[in-house]
């Protein structure tokens, strides 16, 4: 396309778009050194006065709050509905079966499975290529992975393969899949959690209604923290750790001591 041609503003805004692109850097962060903010950061062994295991406690602790704050966000999103029912209906009324076959009644019946064996059959089903099976295949495939009674009586729809009938075994599976994953993903408390995790995800749940989740565990952190350290000495850690963002959040009453004197000059 030869640009200098169009001379219509509409019809140049791609070109327009791609040279904007092109010719724009990108900003790069420089962030300000720590020597050149704090006073303690001034001696040239300051990290090495710190101690290692307190140092090692500290990073772990502040990893966990990360985390939770990002569970609670990851469980405060409504779950997203089965965004493919849709081509189930769709088949299923190309092929006349609207009325033989209740979508809501195959999701729920699919759901009665447990979660790990919905994940091991969306795997299966994508490793051994269901939508290529011959139809002897189809139903020596079915009795394998659900052999159970309540699923003979649907053998017949999910091998039948007209207007796209492969879809309907992998469209249910995979939208169970994502809603057990996302209702795992909504539960607070986990086996594998840490003793510091638990401490701030219960901070959370035991908050009142008035008060912001994230000042629920921020406070549960900084109790936590200065279990750890004296609050003083806490700005030392976190910013040898490379987590300066998180000094407003847990303290910002301690920066003022620590921060080198602001000149005009």
């Amino acid at each position: 396309m030869d640009w200098n041609k169009v001379d219509s503003n509409v019809e140049r805004l791609p070109y327009l778009a791609q040279q904007l692109k092109k010719n724009t850097p990108r900003i790069k962060a420089r962030p300000a050194k720590d020597e050149e903010l704090f006073s303690f950061a001034r001696q040239p062994d300051w990290k090495g006065q710190l101690t290692p295991d307190k140092l090692a406690t500290v990073d772990a602790l502040l990893q966990d709050y990360d985390a939770c704050l990002s569970r609670i966000r990851a469980c405060r999103v409504p779950l997203k509905e089965k965004k493919r029912k849709s081509d189930v209906e769709r088949i299923l009324y190309a092929r006349g079966q609207e009325d033989t076959y209740d979508p809501d009644e195959l999701y729920a019946l699919f759901g009665s499975l447990p979660p790990e064996k919905v994940s091991a059959l969306r795997q299966v089903i994508r490793e051994q290529a269901w939508h290529l099976m011959d139809e002897d295949a189809r139903e020596r495939f079915l009795r394998e992975w659900l052999p159970e009674p309540e699923f003979e009586d649907i053998y017949d729809l999910l091998t039948d393969f007209r207007f796209g009938g492969y879809r309907i075994l992998g469209d249910i599976v995979c939208d169970m899949a994502d809603e057990n994953t996302g209702r795992e993903k909504k539960r607070l408390f986990r086996e594998s959690d840490s003793k510091a995790f638990t401490a701030m995800m219960r901070a959370f749940a035991d908050k009142s209604a008035s008060r912001s989740y994230r000042d629920a565990v921020t406070a549960k952190c900084l109790e936590l923290l200065t279990a750890i350290v004296r609050p003083t000495l806490a700005v030392r850690y976190v910013i040898a750790l490379g987590r300066r963002d998180l000094l407003w959040d847990l303290l910002p009453e301690y920066i003022e001591k620590n921060v080198l004197e602001v000149r005009d000059d």
